[in-house]
């Protein structure tokens, strides 16, 4: 299966694709078409930082969402990893 940075990278290489559109994590591409149609990121900050570490937020993210519409691992491993390192502008 093809992920999307192996995608953004083919499509660099034969020119298809620009720098900025590589530039976009896959954690972030992943929550919009997973999440963001029911959710915000900035507004489950809060609850995760009530958690006292990344490992801790990782593991509660991982487990809260396998049963909630992100069951594949792939998929539910860059959102993961997107929210725990998640910065609001």
């Amino acid at each position: 299966m093809l992920t999307l940075t192996r995608i953004i990278a083919i499509l660099m290489a034969l020119g298809v694709a620009t720098p900025a559109v590589a530039e976009v994590p896959e954690g972030s591409f992943m929550f919009n078409k997973r999440c963001a149609t029911c959710h915000v990121a900035s507004a489950l900050m809060p609850r995760l930082m009530k958690l006292p570490n990344d490992e801790e937020r990782g593991a509660f993210l991982n487990k809260f969402l396998a049963g909630h519409h992100a069951r594949d691992e792939a998929e539910r491993k860059v959102i993961v990893e997107y929210l725990v390192r998640y910065q609001p502008r």
